[in-house]
């Protein structure tokens, strides 16, 4: 879960310019500052998921973390199955020696009794013999974004673009620019 919190000094300021407006308008400002965060926050953690991830797609990412509106603020779900290993992540080689999948960046690692089957799925046997057959999967989406790594992104980058959206829709909301 990723939390974000305001400057002590900064809530006198804001306590005051709050006391102005409605409190349906408030709720406003809230929702379009946290919505604004929420977006970024998505965004460093796409891209922190792919400097350690050998991901293929953003797409893949975005259709699986999903950002709605709340009465006081927003709310971000991430969902999703474990991901084929063909479909998400980069096949390294297909060496006579088996197949070799790089699931995180910069590793290579063979998977025991793999194969492509001639539809091109990537399979592996689970044991010696011909049959059954175990498809080969990486982590879940939720697995790959509570990452500490990539939470932590996710955080510095959403707390600052929270904290800078609450002011500037402040600033309109008093009838700044």
């Amino acid at each position: 879960m990723v939390e974000l919190e305001l400057d002590k000094s900064a809530v006198a300021t804001i306590e005051k310019a709050l006391e102005t407006l409605k409190e349906d308008r408030v709720r406003r400002v809230c929702q379009a500052a946290s919505k604004r965060a929420a977006t970024t926050a998505r965004k460093a953690g796409t891209q922190a998921l792919r400097n350690i991830y050998a991901i293929k797609g953003v797409s893949v990412v975005k259709s699986g973390v999903s950002i709605n509106k709340l009465n006081d603020g927003t709310e971000m779900r991430i969902k999703g199955g474990y991901t084929s290993a063909q479909k998400y992540f980069k096949i390294k080689s297909l060496k006579r020696k088996g197949v070799f999948v790089s699931i995180k960046k910069a590793t290579e690692t063979k998977v025991p009794n793999g194969f492509v089957s001639a539809s091109g799925i990537f399979m592996k046997r689970q044991g010696k013999d011909r049959y059954p057959l175990k498809g080969i999967y990486g982590p879940a989406l939720p697995q790959m974004f509570g990452n500490e790594t990539v939470m932590n992104a996710m955080q510095k980058e959403g707390m600052e673009m929270y904290e800078k959206r609450l002011y500037h829709e402040l600033e309109r909301a008093l009838g700044g620019n």
